[in-house]
């Protein structure tokens, strides 16, 4: 049976990465009346997030918007943090292993968790720590997006590698603009804090892009596209691309369930026939996973053996689905 502690805290390391300094600048920070810490213990030392809070309000030092959560339906204000949780997986243990927060929105509870350690949180873990949550955002060496009413709060649930030398990639890499801060949400693709922090101007996607060109960038996926003209053609590499009749690029709209792909019997072709049969008909329909048989023309078609590269127009994908 699990252990959990509720506490409105964090550790030196989580304060160091919000304020973005290390050991010796927040040394200087205290100097000038950053909060002291209100305990320690054998875990760390701790200061009270409510206290860092009303300094950073008090001072400009940092907008507090960017200690809250942003991301829910219709949002026009920051989400209140309620509660944060260090979760043991035994009552027993000495070590917690992940860090969960309750955020209260106006369309509900949103349970935000991230791992302490190596092990990733699961679904079934979160959900038994947080049962009445209407939302959950697991965060780690990926980012799984789950719950009652989490498939439209989100704006991205899956992670995608964004290839250097494909003409499409190298397209979608040249339009990146730098992001105007490092915010939570690269955890999920950057978690050692070693590459660039870059966004998509036309998707808003965080994308973490190595200086070493030997890393692979990684960025995260729209559940649906922001796009306003409809699908001229789509591009089968690894990931697979959608462009609109304006010429605008975009990373096919990707789930935390079913990836995406071609050329063989199985999950990924027929869901990707499934996306291709809503996007022909709604550019800015949700990814989803199967909720009934793909059309027989577009299935039959992604699994074949096409090569890398291959363009289909919209004239081609149509007459595939209605064949």
């Amino acid at each position: 049976m699990s252990g959990t502690s509720y506490v409105h805290k964090m550790n030196q390391t989580e304060l160091c990465a919000l304020l973005e300094v290390d050991e010796r600048g927040l040394r200087k920070l205290t100097r000038r009346g950053l909060p002291a810490p209100m305990d320690s213990d054998d875990e760390g030392t701790w200061w009270s997030i409510t206290a860092v809070r009303d300094w950073l309000t008090t001072t400009g030092s940092r907008p507090a918007r960017s200690l809250m959560l942003t991301w829910w339906p219709d949002a026009s204000a920051p989400a209140d943090l309620v509660d944060m949780q260090l979760v043991r997986r035994q009552r027993e243990a000495a070590e917690p292993v992940a860090v969960v927060q309750h955020w209260q929105t106006s369309s509900g509870t949103v349970v935000l968790a991230w791992p302490v350690g190596d092990w990733p949180v699961t679904g079934p873990e979160l959900a038994g720590w947080a049962p009445d949550a209407e939302a959950y955002l697991a965060v780690g060496t990926g980012w799984d997006v789950f719950g009652p009413c989490a498939a439209g709060w989100w704006p991205f649930t899956g992670t995608v590698t964004i290839p250097r030398h494909t003409t499409a990639g190298a397209e979608f890499l040249a339009r990146l603009t730098p992001a105007p801060e490092r915010t939570a949400v690269y955890v999920a693709i950057d978690r050692e804090r070693e590459a660039r922090p870059m966004v998509d101007p036309e998707t808003d996607m965080p994308v973490a892009v190595p200086d070493d060109n030997g890393l692979d960038i990684q960025a995260l996926t729209p559940q649906r596209l922001p796009a306003t003209s409809p699908l001229a053609e789509l591009i089968l590499e690894p990931p697979i691309w959608v462009r609109t009749h304006d010429g605008t690029l975009y990373p096919a709209p990707s789930g935390s369930g079913s990836g995406l792909s071609w050329g063989y019997s199985g999950t990924g072709p027929a869901t990707l026939a499934e996306l291709v049969d809503a996007l022909l008909e709604d550019i800015n329909a949700q990814h989803t996973t199967s909720s009934g048989p793909a059309p027989r023309g577009l299935l039959e078609l992604f699994q074949q053996d096409l090569p890398t590269g291959t363009i289909l127009t919209r004239a081609q994908l149509a007459a595939a689905r209605d064949t």
